[in-house]
């Protein structure tokens, strides 16, 4: 959830035409919350200065969670899990401190050739326009790792029946012990 959430900052800090609808949709479904919705939906959506540099500090800062997460489940996975296989099935076993740097160095070559490399290829170029409140894109599409999440919005007439079903499908799909 901290992924698709730092992916969708990432996305909406491009404010082009369909970042900006992106952003109306999930911001609108804010809305939807009884009772503070509606004071929460203008809070966030008070600006578009305001709402970039919100976007911009979440964006950074869960991005930051996402790494810090990764190193830590690095280092478990090595003190713990690791060790057993490696020295049961005879395979080389580095240090403890090299096998951790050299995860974390495949990590961010990984990482690095992705934001790096493949930006444009998998940028959708209705993005690239200038975004306006009053043109709405013909084809309004998500990024592909929004679909599942986009088709689930759509498929449910009710911002509040909405809403709930998008929390429910996100503890299905990121909670192992819920199916």
């Amino acid at each position: 959830m901290i992924l698709l959430g730092t992916a969708f900052l990432g996305y909406v800090l491009l404010w082009g035409s369909m970042s900006y609808w992106g952003a109306a949709v999930i911001l609108g479904m804010i809305s939807a919350i009884p009772l503070v919705g509606e004071t929460l939906f203008l809070h966030a959506w008070s600006s578009a200065a305001v709402v970039t540099r919100r976007a911009y500090a979440l964006h950074v800062i869960l991005g930051l969670a996402i790494v810090v997460a990764a190193v830590v489940h690095i280092l478990v996975l090595h003190a713990e899990s690791s060790r057993d296989v490696l020295l049961a099935t005879n395979c080389i076993v580095y240090p403890l401190p090299l096998a951790i740097v050299k995860d974390l160095r495949v990590a961010f070559a990984v990482y690095v050739g992705y934001a790096v490399l493949m930006v444009r290829p998998l940028h959708d170029p209705d993005n690239c326009r200038v975004a306006s409140p009053l043109v709405t894109p013909q084809h309004i599409q998500p990024e592909w790792y929004f679909l599942l999440f986009y088709t689930v919005i759509r498929s449910i007439p009710s911002k509040l029946s909405g809403l709930a079903s998008l929390v429910e499908l996100g503890q299905r799909l990121f909670d192992p012990l819920s199916a």
